[in-house]
């Protein structure tokens, strides 16, 4: 039973003000994805975060929903030292239950958890930390967020915390977990988690309309499946080409899939879909020199043939902050 003295501590009498800038929910998500934190009285890994609007006609607020790993439920709080009221600080010692993979009643197998930024605290090193201490001085001007008390884990709860989200991601990987990559209703690739190579290069001919482009993962609990795509030098003398894969890339961030059910009878599945060109995602190619290109292009293709081109899509399957699996096409780029 959590006592009122943690309680307090760890849900503020009243909730942050809402997220009213779709920038600033984008930016709370980015830092907030893959992170351990204590939400209420639950110690969680984040395994993904959806940002849901309100609908019109009221004013428009941002949401922060996130599909969670529960790793301990916190047993007791217990106050270090009384509140320095010249630094304005209080420091707690937290106590985890024993139990890996325990939280708190509220938090529902397969229902997202909505997460309040303002009262969040995030693992860093060996005590969580207020939001609000790790965000940049921008965002803190545009969204409230607390900075104290700050709560250390006790010495022996530390390496508990990351060997139960160790333990949850192998879980995870076991080979009756299987991944398949259809382009239209054609399947083109099966990965059985945790059996094959941890980076699996899968058919570049893709055909010109990747779209529909979809992933079908067994057993999904905590599993978040993201895209990258890479720019390359490539280079094309009137019909031969070359692609300078080992050369100089640009890369964009990672952009989460997105997830539903599939349309079969299986419950247990989840299928995630690219529902934009990664072709479109073109990130900007690194500065380069003449010189450079000439030294690491073969000597028969001109300078003016090569330019930077989207030349490699990867998809990465995550669950928590471990990646279990990677998919790398590398499409054809020429005849």
């Amino acid at each position: 039973m959590i006592s009122p003295l943690l309680f307090t501590i760890l849900v503020a009498a009243d909730p942050g003000a809402p997220i009213q800038d779709a920038a600033v929910a984008e930016e709370l998500a980015r830092i907030l994805r893959g992170k351990t934190v204590i939400v209420r009285d639950s110690v969680l890994n984040i395994d993904d975060i959806t940002i849901v609007p309100t609908p019109p006609p009221e004013l428009t607020t941002y949401e922060l929903r996130a599909r969670v790993s529960p790793l301990f439920e916190i047993k007791d709080l217990k106050p270090t030292y009384h509140e320095n009221r010249a630094e304005g600080v209080a420091h707690y010692t937290l106590q985890l239950n024993k139990k890996c993979g325990t939280a708190a009643s509220y938090v529902v197998p397969g229902r997202d958890v909505v997460i309040d930024a303002a009262n969040t605290l995030i693992l860093d090193g060996d005590r969580f930390r207020w939001l609000g201490e790790l965000a940049t001085p921008e965002l803190k001007k545009r969204v409230e967020l607390y900075v104290n008390p700050q709560q250390l884990l006790a010495a022996n709860d530390r390496a508990r915390v990351k060997e139960c989200a160790q333990q949850r991601a192998r879980a995870a990987t076991d080979a009756s977990h299987l991944l398949s990559m259809y382009v239209g209703y054609e399947q083109r690739l099966a990965v059985r988690i945790g059996v094959d190579p941890r980076v699996v290069q899968a058919d570049g001919d893709v055909g010109e309309d990747w779209l529909p482009l979809r992933f079908v993962i067994s057993k999904p609990d905590g599993i978040v499946i993201e895209r990258q795509s890479v720019t390359i030098m490539a280079c094309s003398n009137e019909g031969p080409h070359v692609e300078l894969y080992d050369w100089k890339q640009g890369v964009t961030p990672w952009k989460p899939l997105t997830r539903r059910r599939p349309p079969t009878a299986d419950e247990t599945a989840a299928e995630f879909l690219v529902s934009d060109d990664p072709f479109a995602d073109k990130a900007a190619f690194p500065a380069y020199t003449p010189a450079e290109l000439n030294k690491n292009k073969p000597s028969d293709y001109p300078i003016e043939s090569c330019s930077p081109s989207v030349g490699i899509v990867r998809f990465r399957v995550r669950f928590g902050t471990e990646t279990l699996q990677t998919i790398e096409i590398r499409p054809a780029m020429g005849c």
